[in-house]
């Protein structure tokens, strides 16, 4: 047994969600909704799904989903102009107070190197991609841990977006919400942050102290991500010097163009 002041050792894999998981996803997020953060639909989560956007966090020991993050769609899917909201983030206390990088921080930053990672090269014509995140005003440790990956305020949301703020809220979003998007800057911060915990090795190493106990944990996390590691060589020339194939993340566009 391990002493008071050893660090127990917990693992976790970290991989896509399948259709296999459907069940188990809506569950996961009936379970942990709240008025802030609503579950998503069916629909939405099943699509999701199927486009390889959402990332499920278990722990191995149990199999039990203990975090999840996506990228929802925003924009139609039959637009040129993509724009992709990182959502659906949620974490039990099993992963809760995590250092140095949170698990808030690491789903994130994995989402969005996953959507890097398939769209290295540049993009035609009068197609963009764009990534953001939407918060409440008043969530300063989700601020937090979202401004530390390089997002930068959004100063004025489209106004396409309004249609899917009467869905979301009932009203148009005035100060109580704030959103951010991510640009190549972004992308950069989070490949150095993530690669110091071992990214590029397979493996983040972090730690954690649980409450209860008040035992320090470290926290291995298996990446079982296949499109992160084909593009490994370019995300490392992206860390390195900024050079390699460009990164093509914008604001969201004022309109919509199909």
């Amino acid at each position: 047994m391990p002493s008071a002041t050893e660090p127990t050792t917990r693992h976790f894999n970290v991989r896509q969600a399948s259709l296999s998981d459907f069940k188990a996803l809506l569950e996961f997020y009936r379970r942990h909704a709240t008025a802030a953060l609503p579950a998503p639909t069916a629909k939405t989560v099943g699509d999701t799904i199927k486009q390889g956007r959402i990332l499920l966090v278990e722990e191995q020991a149990t199999s039990a989903i203990v975090a999840s993050g996506a990228v929802f769609d925003l924009s139609p899917s039959a637009a040129l102009t993509y724009v992709g909201e990182l959502a659906g983030m949620r974490a039990t206390r099993a992963v809760g107070g995590l250092r140095p990088l949170t698990m808030q921080f690491v789903l994130i930053g994995l989402r969005l190197l996953g959507l890097v990672a398939t769209e290295l090269q540049g993009l035609k014509k009068g197609v963009t991609n764009s990534i953001i995140t939407i918060v409440k005003e008043s969530n300063t440790a989700s601020i937090r841990n979202i401004e530390a990956t390089g997002m930068k305020p959004l100063q004025q949301r489209p106004e396409w977006f309004r249609y899917d703020e009467f869905v979301w809220h009932g009203h148009v979003v005035d100060t109580e919400w704030k959103y951010y998007y991510a640009d190549a800057e972004t992308v950069v911060e989070v490949l150095r942050q993530l690669s110091a915990v071992g990214l590029f090795e397979g493996e983040l190493k972090l730690s954690r102290t649980e409450k209860g106990t008040n035992q320090p944990e470290s926290c291995v996390f298996h990446l079982q991500l296949k499109d992160i590691s084909r593009a490994e060589k370019d995300l490392r020339a992206i860390l390195d010097d900024k050079a390699g194939p460009g990164v093509d993340l914008v604001a969201p566009p004022d309109d919509l163009v199909f």
